[in-house]
């Protein structure tokens, strides 16, 4: 055990009082003088109860003085002392057991409260840390299957790469019925920013399926998917405004550039 520690825990002092450790095997009444004995002339004080109790406050008061000053002292060694477990253990039980010696009752009802109280506010903290990694490991994994079967199912190179487009912008909700009540389950909801047929800022929110089939229709994102002869919403893409009319077959293409050249050359 640390050296230290030892010479803070050992007693430096003991309460004594008139009549403690007494031993009549001293006491010789061969030796008392009777005659000597007059107690007219002893000067013997009389103690009244209220001196008796003044005694017993002053003495009480010091010995908690110094039961205070002995407990501020191995905190302070425990804050700023390497203590294995089991010293840490024993200096806290000694700690404890000098705090209830000083107290009165009260004090020691108001203590036991806030010993109760602090324990179960870290009960309750571990309970909701648990609880709370329980619903991010439950919430995370329904957005990363939807994100991810959503991609899939709209052809994607890389399912990762739309999950971590989408994934910031996407939360879980109640799933409803039709009636607009809660069903029990939950979903993933995707709140995106595109455009719509004027061109113009919109913000939707849809379920994953509906907003990647959405992205397939906006030409910065099309890198990130299969080609596909129809867009996913079937909707104008920019790419199909700037290609309208040109063949994707090359005969075709051919005969439309021949054609074309015939046209000039008639102007």
């Amino acid at each position: 055990m640390n050296e230290n520690l030892e010479l803070l825990q050992a007693d430096p002092f003991f309460a004594v009082y008139d009549g403690d450790g007494d031993d009549d095997s001293n006491t010789d009444d061969s030796n008392i003088d009777d005659s000597n004995t007059d107690d007219s002339n002893t000067g013997d004080k009389t103690f009244t109860q209220d001196d008796v109790n003044r005694i017993m406050a002053k003495e009480k008061a010091e010995t908690k003085r110094a039961t205070q000053k002995r407990i501020t002292e191995l905190e302070g060694f425990r804050s700023s002392s390497k203590l294995s477990d089991a010293e840490l253990k024993n200096l806290n039980g000694q700690i404890d057991t000098m705090q209830k010696e000083i107290e009165t009752k009260e004090e020691q009802s108001r203590r036991e409260r806030e010993t109760t109280a602090k324990k179960h506010t870290r009960e309750m903290s571990s309970i909701t840390d648990e609880r709370d990694g329980w619903k991010h490991k439950y919430t995370d994994s329904i957005v990363q299957r939807s994100l991810t079967d959503a991609a899939l199912s709209n052809n994607a190179f890389n399912p990762d790469q739309v999950v971590a487009i989408l994934r910031p912008n996407t939360e879980v909700v109640a799933e409803l019925d039709k009636d607009g009540k809660e069903t029990g389950r939950y979903k993933a909801q995707v709140t995106f920013n595109t455009r719509d047929d004027k061109d113009e800022a919109v913000t939707i929110v849809d379920d994953p399926t509906k907003i990647v089939k959405r992205m397939l229709d906006e030409e910065r994102y099309m890198n990130l998917f299969k080609s596909d002869k129809t867009s996913g919403l079937n909707l104008k893409t920019t790419t199909t405004r700037k290609n309208k009319g040109v063949p994707t077959d090359t005969t075709a293409y051919i005969k439309q550039r021949n054609e074309g050249r015939k046209n000039r050359t008639r102007h």
